[in-house]
Protein backbone atom coordinates (compact mmCIF):
# COMPACT_ATOMS: atom_id res chain seq x y z
CA UNK A 1 0.00 0.00 0.00
CA UNK A 2 1.42 3.11 -0.92
CA UNK A 3 1.69 6.13 0.99
CA UNK A 4 0.53 9.44 -0.79
CA UNK A 5 2.23 12.45 0.85
CA UNK A 6 1.13 15.81 -0.14
CA UNK A 7 3.57 18.68 0.38
CA UNK A 8 2.85 21.35 2.25
CA UNK A 9 2.98 25.28 0.14
CA UNK A 10 4.63 27.43 2.47
CA UNK A 11 4.05 30.80 2.38
CA UNK A 12 5.59 34.21 3.28
CA UNK A 13 6.06 35.10 6.99
CA UNK A 14 5.89 38.07 8.80
CA UNK A 15 9.49 39.28 8.66
CA UNK A 16 9.48 38.34 5.14
CA UNK A 17 6.73 40.82 4.52
CA UNK A 18 8.06 43.49 6.56
CA UNK A 19 11.85 43.12 4.45
CA UNK A 20 9.99 43.43 1.11
CA UNK A 21 8.07 46.38 2.31
CA UNK A 22 11.01 48.18 3.60
CA UNK A 23 13.09 47.49 0.47
CA UNK A 24 9.96 48.84 -1.59
CA UNK A 25 10.05 51.71 0.26
CA UNK A 26 13.37 52.33 -0.05
CA UNK A 27 13.52 52.18 -3.62
CA UNK A 28 10.30 54.56 -4.17
CA UNK A 29 11.13 57.19 -2.61
CA UNK A 30 14.52 58.30 -4.43
CA UNK A 31 12.61 57.35 -7.38
CA UNK A 32 9.84 59.67 -6.53
CA UNK A 33 11.92 62.24 -5.78
CA UNK A 34 13.62 61.94 -9.52
CA UNK A 35 10.16 61.93 -11.22
CA UNK A 36 9.13 65.00 -9.29
CA UNK A 37 12.56 66.78 -9.69
CA UNK A 38 12.61 66.05 -13.28
CA UNK A 39 8.65 67.40 -13.30
CA UNK A 40 10.05 70.07 -11.53
CA UNK A 41 12.60 71.05 -14.10
CA UNK A 42 10.82 70.28 -17.33
CA UNK A 43 7.78 72.76 -15.69
CA UNK A 44 11.15 75.55 -15.10
CA UNK A 45 12.32 74.81 -18.29
CA UNK A 46 9.39 75.50 -20.27
CA UNK A 47 8.77 79.24 -17.90
CA UNK A 48 12.57 79.67 -18.98
CA UNK A 49 11.60 79.06 -22.69
CA UNK A 50 8.41 81.12 -22.58
CA UNK A 51 10.04 83.79 -21.14
CA UNK A 52 13.43 83.69 -23.41
CA UNK A 53 10.65 84.11 -26.35
CA UNK A 54 9.42 87.44 -24.88
CA UNK A 55 12.26 88.96 -24.01
CA UNK A 56 13.35 88.61 -27.63
CA UNK A 57 10.54 89.51 -29.42
CA UNK A 58 10.97 92.49 -27.11
CA UNK A 59 14.37 93.15 -27.75
CA UNK A 60 13.47 92.64 -31.74
CA UNK A 61 11.09 94.73 -31.61
CA UNK A 62 13.60 98.15 -30.11
CA UNK A 63 16.52 97.05 -32.64
CA UNK A 64 13.78 97.21 -35.55
CA UNK A 65 12.85 101.09 -34.47
CA UNK A 66 15.29 103.57 -36.45
CA UNK A 67 13.15 106.37 -35.05
CA UNK A 68 11.12 107.15 -31.91
CA UNK A 69 8.56 109.83 -31.11
CA UNK A 70 8.49 110.44 -27.72
CA UNK A 71 4.76 111.65 -26.66
CA UNK A 72 4.84 115.52 -25.30
CA UNK A 73 2.93 115.52 -23.18
CA UNK A 74 4.29 112.13 -20.85
CA UNK A 75 7.68 111.67 -22.75
CA UNK A 76 7.19 108.79 -23.59
CA UNK A 77 6.46 105.83 -25.83
CA UNK A 78 4.19 102.65 -26.27
CA UNK A 79 5.35 99.66 -27.93
CA UNK A 80 3.43 97.37 -30.30
CA UNK A 81 2.07 94.77 -27.57
CA UNK A 82 1.63 97.18 -25.34
CA UNK A 83 4.19 98.63 -22.49
CA UNK A 84 5.36 102.08 -22.08
CA UNK A 85 8.90 103.16 -21.90
CA UNK A 86 9.40 106.85 -19.93
CA UNK A 87 12.30 109.21 -19.95
CA UNK A 88 13.50 109.51 -16.70
CA UNK A 89 16.07 111.62 -18.02
CA UNK A 90 18.09 112.91 -20.79
CA UNK A 91 19.40 109.68 -22.74
CA UNK A 92 17.76 107.31 -20.17
CA UNK A 93 14.62 105.38 -20.16
CA UNK A 94 13.17 102.91 -18.40
CA UNK A 95 9.82 100.69 -18.62
CA UNK A 96 8.19 97.88 -16.36
CA UNK A 97 4.70 96.09 -18.04
CA UNK A 98 3.14 92.56 -18.56
CA UNK A 99 3.50 89.91 -20.95
CA UNK A 100 2.45 86.45 -21.96
CA UNK A 101 3.59 84.72 -24.86
CA UNK A 102 0.51 85.83 -27.15
CA UNK A 103 1.65 89.73 -26.55
CA UNK A 104 -0.14 91.97 -23.94
CA UNK A 105 -2.63 90.67 -20.77
CA UNK A 106 -5.56 91.20 -23.12
CA UNK A 107 -4.60 89.10 -26.08
CA UNK A 108 -4.11 86.17 -24.03
CA UNK A 109 -7.47 86.74 -21.94
CA UNK A 110 -9.46 83.05 -21.94
CA UNK A 111 -6.27 81.11 -22.82
CA UNK A 112 -5.00 80.53 -19.04
CA UNK A 113 -1.69 81.48 -20.29
CA UNK A 114 1.27 82.59 -17.72
CA UNK A 115 1.73 86.27 -17.50
CA UNK A 116 5.75 87.54 -17.10
CA UNK A 117 7.05 90.82 -15.53
CA UNK A 118 9.23 92.56 -18.27
CA UNK A 119 11.66 95.37 -17.90
CA UNK A 120 13.49 97.45 -19.95
CA UNK A 121 16.11 99.74 -19.65
CA UNK A 122 17.38 101.90 -22.55
CA UNK A 123 20.70 104.27 -22.07
CA UNK A 124 22.53 106.41 -24.59
CA UNK A 125 25.72 105.66 -25.33
CA UNK A 126 27.89 108.64 -24.92
CA UNK A 127 31.61 106.83 -25.86
CA UNK A 128 30.15 105.97 -29.37
CA UNK A 129 31.30 108.41 -32.33
CA UNK A 130 30.29 108.35 -35.70
CA UNK A 131 31.60 110.13 -39.02
CA UNK A 132 29.07 112.32 -40.81
CA UNK A 133 29.75 115.08 -43.78
CA UNK A 134 26.57 116.68 -42.18
CA UNK A 135 27.34 116.26 -38.59
CA UNK A 136 30.46 119.07 -39.16
CA UNK A 137 29.20 121.66 -37.40
CA UNK A 138 27.89 119.68 -34.55
CA UNK A 139 31.41 117.60 -33.98
CA UNK A 140 33.46 121.07 -34.34
CA UNK A 141 35.10 119.88 -37.37
CA UNK A 142 34.28 122.87 -39.14
CA UNK A 143 36.73 125.51 -40.26
CA UNK A 144 33.52 127.95 -39.96
CA UNK A 145 29.78 127.75 -39.61
CA UNK A 146 27.32 130.79 -40.92
CA UNK A 147 24.12 130.47 -40.52
CA UNK A 148 21.59 132.15 -42.95
CA UNK A 149 18.49 133.31 -40.53
CA UNK A 150 15.58 135.48 -41.77
CA UNK A 151 17.14 139.14 -42.50
CA UNK A 152 20.64 138.18 -41.44
CA UNK A 153 23.26 135.78 -40.79
CA UNK A 154 25.53 134.95 -38.07
CA UNK A 155 23.67 136.58 -35.13
CA UNK A 156 22.57 139.79 -36.80
CA UNK A 157 26.12 141.05 -37.13
CA UNK A 158 26.10 141.18 -41.04
CA UNK A 159 23.49 142.12 -43.51
CA UNK A 160 23.19 139.69 -46.05
CA UNK A 161 22.72 141.51 -49.95
CA UNK A 162 22.39 140.12 -53.69
CA UNK A 163 25.70 138.96 -53.55
CA UNK A 164 28.09 138.29 -51.13
CA UNK A 165 32.10 137.17 -51.92
CA UNK A 166 33.72 134.57 -49.53
CA UNK A 167 37.45 134.22 -49.12
CA UNK A 168 40.14 132.03 -47.24
CA UNK A 169 43.13 133.85 -47.07
CA UNK A 170 46.82 131.95 -47.52
CA UNK A 171 47.79 130.79 -43.98
CA UNK A 172 44.20 129.79 -43.74
CA UNK A 173 43.53 131.43 -40.36
CA UNK A 174 40.65 133.16 -41.27
CA UNK A 175 37.55 133.52 -43.54
CA UNK A 176 36.84 137.19 -44.82
CA UNK A 177 33.15 137.97 -46.17
CA UNK A 178 32.54 140.79 -48.66
CA UNK A 179 29.83 142.66 -49.33
CA UNK A 180 29.27 143.59 -53.00
CA UNK A 181 27.32 146.70 -52.54
CA UNK A 182 30.42 147.83 -50.20
CA UNK A 183 33.44 146.49 -50.33
CA UNK A 184 34.23 148.15 -47.05
CA UNK A 185 31.62 146.17 -45.42
CA UNK A 186 33.24 143.32 -44.53
CA UNK A 187 33.55 140.55 -41.84
CA UNK A 188 36.59 138.58 -40.64
CA UNK A 189 35.42 135.10 -39.01
CA UNK A 190 38.54 133.05 -37.13
CA UNK A 191 39.40 129.52 -38.20
CA UNK A 192 38.43 127.07 -35.48
CA UNK A 193 39.87 124.12 -36.32
CA UNK A 194 42.96 122.79 -39.13
CA UNK A 195 40.27 121.90 -41.69
CA UNK A 196 39.03 123.53 -44.02
CA UNK A 197 35.27 122.83 -44.14
CA UNK A 198 32.57 125.56 -44.01
CA UNK A 199 29.50 124.82 -43.21
CA UNK A 200 26.36 127.03 -44.27
CA UNK A 201 23.33 126.20 -42.66
CA UNK A 202 19.88 128.11 -44.39
CA UNK A 203 17.19 128.29 -41.90
CA UNK A 204 13.68 127.30 -42.98
CA UNK A 205 12.67 131.01 -42.75
CA UNK A 206 15.17 132.69 -44.83
CA UNK A 207 14.18 133.52 -48.39
CA UNK A 208 16.25 135.59 -49.86
CA UNK A 209 18.01 135.04 -52.98
CA UNK A 210 22.21 134.86 -52.65
CA UNK A 211 24.93 134.61 -55.09
CA UNK A 212 28.18 133.98 -52.87
CA UNK A 213 31.74 133.70 -55.24
CA UNK A 214 34.01 131.96 -53.01
CA UNK A 215 38.01 132.16 -53.43
CA UNK A 216 40.06 129.65 -52.52
CA UNK A 217 43.72 131.28 -51.64
CA UNK A 218 45.20 128.39 -49.90
CA UNK A 219 46.99 125.67 -51.73
CA UNK A 220 44.42 123.16 -49.49
CA UNK A 221 41.11 121.98 -51.37
CA UNK A 222 38.47 123.78 -49.17
CA UNK A 223 34.95 122.01 -48.93
CA UNK A 224 31.42 123.77 -48.53
CA UNK A 225 29.04 122.22 -46.77
CA UNK A 226 25.79 124.13 -47.92
CA UNK A 227 22.53 122.68 -45.40
CA UNK A 228 19.17 123.76 -46.29
CA UNK A 229 16.26 123.54 -43.59
CA UNK A 230 13.36 121.65 -44.87
CA UNK A 231 10.65 124.12 -46.94
CA UNK A 232 13.09 126.72 -47.23
CA UNK A 233 12.31 127.90 -50.92
CA UNK A 234 15.48 130.23 -50.94
CA UNK A 235 18.10 130.18 -53.86
CA UNK A 236 21.96 130.14 -53.03
CA UNK A 237 24.46 129.55 -55.82
CA UNK A 238 27.81 129.46 -55.47
CA UNK A 239 30.52 129.90 -57.92
CA UNK A 240 34.87 129.75 -57.57
CA UNK A 241 36.82 131.95 -59.44
CA UNK A 242 40.13 130.86 -58.08
CA UNK A 243 41.51 127.54 -55.65
CA UNK A 244 40.01 124.34 -55.33
CA UNK A 245 36.31 123.59 -54.02
CA UNK A 246 34.23 121.06 -53.40
CA UNK A 247 30.29 121.86 -52.74
CA UNK A 248 28.18 119.72 -50.78
CA UNK A 249 24.44 120.19 -51.07
CA UNK A 250 21.96 118.40 -48.42
CA UNK A 251 19.03 118.45 -47.13
CA UNK A 252 18.75 119.98 -42.87
CA UNK A 253 16.49 116.69 -42.56
CA UNK A 254 18.79 114.44 -43.44
CA UNK A 255 21.25 115.21 -40.99
CA UNK A 256 20.59 112.95 -38.49
CA UNK A 257 20.08 109.98 -40.71
CA UNK A 258 22.40 108.11 -38.24
CA UNK A 259 21.17 107.99 -34.65
CA UNK A 260 22.62 108.14 -31.59
CA UNK A 261 24.11 104.48 -30.31
CA UNK A 262 21.57 103.19 -27.38
CA UNK A 263 22.12 100.10 -25.22
CA UNK A 264 18.91 97.55 -24.33
CA UNK A 265 18.65 95.71 -21.49
CA UNK A 266 15.38 93.39 -21.04
CA UNK A 267 14.28 91.14 -17.91
CA UNK A 268 12.28 88.70 -18.44
CA UNK A 269 10.60 87.96 -14.56
CA UNK A 270 8.04 85.69 -13.05
CA UNK A 271 5.36 85.83 -10.49
CA UNK A 272 7.82 85.13 -7.73
CA UNK A 273 10.27 87.88 -9.05
CA UNK A 274 12.55 85.22 -10.26
CA UNK A 275 14.73 86.43 -13.64
CA UNK A 276 13.92 84.07 -16.34
CA UNK A 277 15.77 86.02 -18.90
CA UNK A 278 18.10 88.57 -19.33
CA UNK A 279 19.38 90.11 -22.79
CA UNK A 280 20.97 93.21 -24.10
CA UNK A 281 21.39 94.54 -27.94
CA UNK A 282 22.40 98.06 -29.31
CA UNK A 283 20.97 100.08 -31.80
CA UNK A 284 21.50 103.85 -33.81
CA UNK A 285 17.85 105.08 -33.32
CA UNK A 286 16.68 109.00 -33.64
CA UNK A 287 14.60 109.66 -30.59
CA UNK A 288 12.73 112.80 -30.38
Amino acid sequence: MKNNKVKAKKGMTLIEVIISVALLAILIIPLSSLVMSSLKNNINAEDMQKASYIGQKVLEELKAYDEIKLDESHKDFELLDGGKIIQISDGEFLGSFDRTIYGGTSEAAGKNEDIYRVEVKIEKDENFQYENINNLDKNNNASFRMNFTKNNMINDIYNISDKLIMEIDKDSNSLVVYNESNSNNKLTINKISTNNNIVLYIEENFSKDVNIEFKNKTEKTVEIHMIKEKNNSSKIKIYSNSGDVILYEENAEEENKIGDMYNYTVIVKDKKNNTLFQGSSSNNVNIK
